[in-house]
């Protein structure tokens, strides 16, 4: 369920420490209009809408309509840095089901998806989205082929995920 309020702002890059943690830093002038607290999900709307996780901006940040997400949020929205998105709040549900699959294929071992359940623990997520998966130092993509039982939600210590081979 989306709140009403929609607030546009121009895209920044994250910064390195932000990178892959799904957060998404805004103003308080933007949190207080969005009637957002830290932690809160939003739903970021580019050419795609993705989901994120709501973060104070930086100090040097507090005056500009600016919103600092990283390269996979962008890719997820289908912009580009100097773009500009429409942030909305979000109420997510637990996801019950996440089914993801590998934009190559390849073999897992059969506990594979629990490992990355870990990974994305309490990370919004939305169907089409593509997710990084750390392994042996290098970064897995895997496309969010579906989310049970709405378009959108976050990965808890109870959701299935499933790990497709291709």
């Amino acid at each position: 369920m989306t709140d009403k309020r929609a607030i546009e702002l121009e895209v920044a890059e994250a910064r390195t420490r932000d990178v892959g943690r799904a957060l998404a830093r805004l103003n308080r002038q933007t949190m207080s209009n969005l009637g957002l607290r830290p932690g809160d999900f939003i739903e970021v709307e580019g050419k795609r809408r993705t989901v994120a996780i709501a973060w104070p901006a930086y100090a040097e940040d507090e005056d500009h309509e600016i919103i600092r997400i990283d390269g996979i949020i962008r890719h997820n929205t289908g912009t580009s840095i100097g773009d500009t998105v429409k942030v909305t709040r979000v109420e997510l549900k637990p996801a019950s089901k996440i089914v993801l699959a590998p934009t190559e294929p390849i073999r897992f071992s059969s506990d594979f998806g629990v490992y990355v359940r870990q990974i994305l623990e309490d990370k919004p997520l939305s169907k089409g989205d593509t997710v990084m998966v750390p392994i042996l130092g290098e970064a897995l993509r895997l496309a969010v082929a579906s989310v049970q039982p709405e378009q959108s939600g976050y990965v808890t210590g109870e959701s299935e995920v499933v790990v497709k081979e291709e």
